[in-house]
Parts: C-alpha cells; sequence; structure tokens
C-alpha cells in the first residue's frame, strides 16, 4: 500500500517561500539537497504528516522551471510511497500507465523515483518514491559520528546495536529532531555532546545498546532528557541498579516477562506491546509521541 510521503511544490523564490511557511507553520526547512540531473535545489519542511518539498529551479533550461514558465509557482507533484519501485513501475505498466523513465531513478532524500505524466493521473503530475539506504554524512569536526535534520532542532542520540538499523531510524526522524549516532561504541558522552554544542539530549536505544542507554542515564542525569527504548534485553544485568529518573517508554515485541518486577525497577517507564509484524513502522510513531515531537 502506498502511502502520500511528500508534495511537491514549485517556488520562484525557495527563501521568500520558506519564510511564508515559517509565518503560516511555524516551520523551516529542515534540509537541502541539490539534484544536479534534473538542475533542481529542494527544500524539505516537516508538516507532521506528509513532507513538502519546496522545488527551485537552478537554470532557466530545467524540468522545474519549465513548469514555472507554462504554470507558475503551486503544486508540482504528488509523492506516494512504496516499498519497491521497480515493482509499482511493473504494476502500473500492465495497468497502462507509460512511465516517464525506463526504470526508477536517484532522486533527492534517499529515494528511488519514477513519475507518472500528468495527462494519465488527473492532470497530477505523480511520484512513486523507494527509500533505499543512503549513509549519513559525518559531523564536521567529530569524527566517528554521523547525523541528519535540523541544527537547532531537539536533539536525538541513537545508540547503534548489533541487528538494527540505526540509519534507517534516524531517516524517521529526520524531518522533526537533529538525530546522531556514533560509528562504534559510545564514546566519553560529556566530551562528545560538548563537541556537538549540546547541553542535554533525547536517548534512543535498540537491542543490547539499552545497557549503554541505562548507563548514560545514571552518569549523566542532568544531560539526558527522556528514554526510548525498543526490544531490550531485560534479565537482571541489563537493569539499572537505581531507576533512572527521566521519562522511559520501553517498546516490546514480545512479553517482557515479570511486569510487575519490572514496574517496581523502573517506576519512571511507561511499556508498549507491539506485534513484530508492526514494531518498524509504528516504533518512530511512538518514539517521536514520547520525545514530544
Amino acid at each position: 500500500m502506498a502511502r502520500l510521503e511528500h508534495i511537491g511544490i514549485a517556488v520562484e523564490d525557495a527563501a521568500a517561500a520558506a519564510r511564508l511557511y515559517d509565518a503560516l507553520l511555524g516551520i523551516a526547512p529542515y534540509k537541502q539537497e541539490t539534484v544536479a540531473r534534473e538542475g533542481v535545489r529542494t527544500h524539505f519542511l516537516a508538516t507532521g504528516t506528509a513532507k513538502l518539498e519546496l522545488l527551485e529551479a537552478l537554470g532557466p533550461d530545467t524540468p522545474v522551471a519549465r513548469h514555472l514558465a507554462r504554470r507558475g509557482p503551486g503544486l508540482h507533484h504528488l509523492a506516494f510511497e512504496v516499498p519497491d519501485a521497480d515493482a509499482a513501475m511493473a504494476r502500473l505498466r500492465t495497468l497502462g500507465f507509460t512511465p516517464l523513465s525506463d526504470t526508477p531513478r536517484p532522486g533527492a532524500d534517499a529515494k528511488r523515483i519514477f513519475f507518472l505524466h500528468p495527462r494519465e493521473t488527473g492532470g497530477v503530475l505523480v511520484e512513486f518514491c523507494q527509500s533505499v539506504p543512503t549513509p549519513l554524512p559525518e559531523v564536521p569536526g567529530v569524527p566517528g559520528v554521523r547525523a541528519c535534520g535540523r541544527a537547532g532542532a531537539p536533539p536525538v542520540l541513537v545508540l547503534p546495536a548489533p541487528g538494527h538499523d540505526a540509519e534507517a531510524l534516524m531517516r524517521r526522524l529526520e524531518p522533526h529532531c537533529f538525530a546522531f549516532t556514533p560509528d562504534a561504541d559510545l564514546p566519553d558522552a560529556s566530551s562528545l555532546l560538548d563537541a556537538l554544542g549540546l547541553e542535554r539530549v533525547h536517548v534512543v536505544a535498540e537491542g543490547d545498546a539499552a545497557r549503554t542507554a541505562f548507563g548514560l542515564a545514571r552518569t549523566l542525569p542532568r544531560r539526558v532528557l527522556r528514554l526510548v527504548l525498543k526490544t531490550p534485553v531485560l534479565s537482571p544485568a541489563d537493569l539499572p541498579d537505581a531507576a533512572p529518573p527521566h521519562p522511559t517508554l520501553l517498546v516490546f515485541d514480545d512479553a517482557p516477562g515479570d511486569l510487575t518486577a519490572l514496574r517496581a525497577r523502573l517506576p519512571h517507564a511507561s511499556l508498549a506491546l507491539l506485534p513484530a509484524d508492526d514494531l518498524a513502522a509504528l516504533f518512530p510513531v511512538l518514539l517521536l509521541r514520547h520525545l514530544g515531537l
């Protein structure tokens, strides 16, 4: 099933458009990205549902510039996310649609994309996009730490763990916060926060990284805001000696055992039990809600 991923809006003046949406909605672009082959610079804004993608033409002989010349600024396309762009393209061809490219091609925001012409889709250019794993950039001046999102947004430290895709989770967080993760085991956390210019931070951990998260909350209680832990291993050795005073969300895909003992050890924790098949999709939603983002 496809979902509305973003709405593309052609703009003549990206800075003026950003000021407009800031005035209307109180939001600013969280990232910019240039797609040289299309002659466009994209500016992404998070609205809480589908994103907005402001499209700025980089020259007069580009698709967005031609769109602006014909129709002026405004709606450019609707983009729907699919799990497999190749399969979606093949299905639409069997239904008689003609994609505007032979195969999905690289697009902005770590996507593979293809379009259908407005004459086949009720007058609206329609994009289908598939998210693809893309390495996050390193933070300048802070080796071994990767980040995404807008500087100044609420900071979230994502602790890596074997078998868990920290970068995929961070892409889901990107529109709402400044998310960062170390490539290896967490170095001195206080020094890392100082290097990033952060006083306090939310902490998210998956799997065995729960131990590290509990330890961080214990050693730096004033610098941790909230904890979110997914499917932590809850043997006695994994639980903190003293319950962290921070609001904590524990998310499981299986019954965590003795809930009475767990609540006694972690009185500030909220618990959520999700079906394993829904965990990947729903965990970011619960996470953002717990963090108030």
